[in-house]
């Protein structure tokens, strides 16, 4: 007898070739190395929506999740074209995909932002580069890791004044203590300092912490949180302090205060 979890996969994965041909579509450029943005539309109990990926090539062989228990989608394969579900309002990943020729594909699959349309269907065409003509622009493409630096002010700048870009998704953190939820999420705390993770930011690229650190101490402290909260810090800026040294960053808190600092990171902290 067929398992109980492999014959729901199996009835969810049948429901795709069902939907309508896609009404919609968007086409892009791509070349190697880049991660493409795709958002996908929310599918709910009364409304099933698919996004269909087709890829410049003859037929998809592969794909992979970070993890293979990811219930919030749905990948099939077909032909050269990948068919994806989502089916949670808060959610990206990364999905890996190849060709027959091992050509590898990397898109970021994730909820629409507010006001976020996506086409039904996205296709992406191989750029004049890859095909040996001249530079192209990838239009609706994200290199991870290029163009670090516009990346990187785009995200501290959404987070410190407020976020508007739909690209830009973010979450508070909570902590249950004795049944109760407080906000936040506690990284370091000792007699007189606290250190706690409020909200976390993710942009196609990069990823955005805004923390609070609490002095309780009666004379100011001079801390280098460069080294203090994790190392790949990509970019800081803290409340109160505007301008850091190059060649020393050193956050200086009062006695009895507290300062935000926003960190823009190359990778997720856990």
């Amino acid at each position: 007898m067929t398992p109980a979890p492999i014959v729901a996969l199996f009835a969810s994965l049948m429901l795709l070739p069902l939907v309508a041909a896609p009404a919609f579509a968007q086409d892009i450029d791509w070349h190697r190395g880049e991660t493409v943005d795709c958002p996908v539309a929310i599918s709910t109990p009364g409304q099933e929506r698919i996004r269909v990926v087709e890829f410049p090539c003859a037929k998809v062989t592969n794909d992979a999740l970070p993890r293979p228990n990811m219930p919030e989608i749905t990948v099939q394969r077909k032909a050269n074209q990948v068919l994806i579900r989502l089916t949670a309002e808060a959610f990206d990943t990364t999905l890996n995909v190849w060709d027959e020729n091992n050509n590898l594909y990397t898109l970021l699959v994730r909820a629409p932002g507010d006001g976020e349309l996506p086409d039904d269907q996205l296709i992406l065409h191989k750029s004049a580069q890859d095909l040996g003509g001249g530079n192209a622009a990838a239009a609706g493409a994200v290199a991870f890791n290029q163009d670090t630096d516009k990346a990187m002010t785009d995200l501290m700048a959404q987070m410190v004044s407020g976020v508007v870009d739909p690209k830009v998704r973010w979450s508070n953190l909570n902590t249950a203590e004795r049944g109760q939820l407080k906000p936040g999420r506690v990284e370091f705390a000792d007699d007189n300092l606290r250190i706690t993770i409020l909200r976390v930011y993710r942009s196609p690229t990069l990823y955005g912490y805004e923390t609070l650190y609490e002095w309780a101490g009666d004379q100011q402290i001079s801390l280098n949180f460069q080294q203090l909260w994790r190392p790949g810090i990509l970019a800081a800026s803290a409340t109160d302090q505007p301008v850091l040294s190059r060649k020393h960053p050193n956050l200086v808190i009062q006695a009895r205060h507290s300062v935000k600092i926003y960190y823009v990171c190359d990778a997720e902290v856990r």
